[in-house]
């Protein structure tokens, strides 16, 4: 399987997400990080976003203590990979703020937000000084 295959089968998952099948989206993620991991190894931003994608249809399905794992992993990950601020960064942190909502902690889910806010808006800055 190719790196293309594994995009489609992303691809394909989030279709199943949006026309409302996460339980058949979850199953493709699951494959995609399982194959994501064995040629990639386990540090590496496209199994970062493997975890983040498998977490988000976790979370959609209701399983937020799962999802709240392995967006924690993924967050971690990224903030490995990347220094500062940084667009997976902010996605993780915003993902994980809805896992806390979903467990019920509305004062948790609020400060990543935040956070996940303060960092884009840094990012945007960034953006339109470059170009």
């Amino acid at each position: 399987m190719t790196t293309r295959t594994l995009r489609t089968a992303s691809a394909l998952a989030t279709d199943l997400y949006a026309l409302g099948e996460p339980a058949r989206a979850r199953q493709l993620q699951e494959q995609g990080l399982a194959m994501a991991r064995r040629w990639f190894g386990d540090d590496n931003p496209r199994i970062a976003l493997a975890l983040n994608n498998l977490a988000d249809d976790l979370c959609a399905l209701g399983i937020y203590a799962h999802a709240r794992q392995g967006h924690e992993q993924a967050l971690g990950m990224f903030q490995r990979l990347y220094e500062g601020d940084h667009p997976h960064i902010a996605l993780a942190l915003h993902s994980l703020a809805d896992d806390l909502r979903g467990l019920g902690d509305d004062a948790g889910a609020r400060d990543l937000d935040e956070q996940a806010l303060a960092m884009r808006q840094r990012l945007s800055e960034q953006e339109s000084l470059t170009s």
